[in-house]
């Protein structure tokens, strides 16, 4: 993973953190600067335009996701990867939503954040050739304006990496219009996984409709789902909307 003049930033008050990144990514041809807070960390990203900035939540001076927004702001092509040992769901879909790169969970796996920089190399020198071939305004004219924080649903808890983990594929799944499938043994909180997802997308207007498919009788998950209209079959004395026409309202 040998560069010409590839520069990292690290924004992070730990100094035994900015010690391993150096260490770890100068044996690897990169030039890496490092910044104990908010403020010195955008001036030297101010200064040395890095290609990928790592950022940690917790500063001194400032939360880091404010670090972030005023970074995208400066150089909206920024690769900003977003470091925290104490994430939840706010953090994490804040985070994505300011379009950070990715999303990496302390104690630090360092090999993972070499993987991060070469997909974020990869995407960046691909952005650019796309705006070279066809030139469309500014870097970053086409990005969507960050969303409102979506509320905090305060269903799911905990910090530790497994957690911050479904937080991390929560937050990304929720920012695309696809279908989801959420696997689990009984109990796990599948459900409230998908109310988070539900919570943090651009669907959250409207209404969760949580249908428990196995509790369903086969002769009754034709009405269920889709309704009937009154007359239908005996005892039908009235129009019922099914799960389906109320997702819709």
């Amino acid at each position: 993973m040998a560069n010409d003049a590839r520069h990292i930033l690290v924004i992070d008050d730990e100094e035994a953190i900015c010690f391993a990144f150096r260490r770890y990514f100068e044996r690897r041809g990169f030039s890496v600067t490092v910044a104990g807070t908010g403020k010195e960390g955008e001036q030297r990203f101010a200064e040395v335009s890095p290609d990928i900035v790592f950022l940690d939540v917790r500063l001194p001076d400032v939360n880091g996701l404010d670090v972030l927004e005023r970074l995208r702001k400066i150089d909206a092509r920024a690769c900003v990867v977003v470091i925290t040992a104490y994430g939840t769901l706010e953090t994490v879909t804040r985070a994505i939503r300011n379009k950070a790169f990715d999303y990496l969970v302390k104690p630090l796996d360092l090999d993972r954040a070499g993987q991060i920089v070469a997909e974020a190399l990869a995407s960046r020198a691909a952005a650019e050739t796309r705006q070279a071939a066809s030139p469309a305004g500014p870097a970053g004219a086409g990005d969507k304006p960050a969303d409102q924080a979506a509320k905090p649903d305060g269903l799911l808890v905990g910090s530790c990496p497994a957690m911050q983990e479904v937080y991390k594929h929560i937050g990304k799944v929720a920012q695309v219009d696809a279908a989801v499938l959420i696997l689990g043994d009984t109990g796990t909180g599948k459900e409230l996984v998908a109310r988070a997802i539900h919570e943090h997308s651009l669907r959250r207007g409207g209404p969760f409709v949580p249908v428990n498919c196995g509790a369903l009788p086969e002769n009754l998950v034709e009405s269920e789902l889709f309704g009937y209209v009154k007359g239908a079959f005996s005892g039908a004395d009235a129009d019922k909307p099914g799960r389906f026409e109320a997702q819709k309202k």
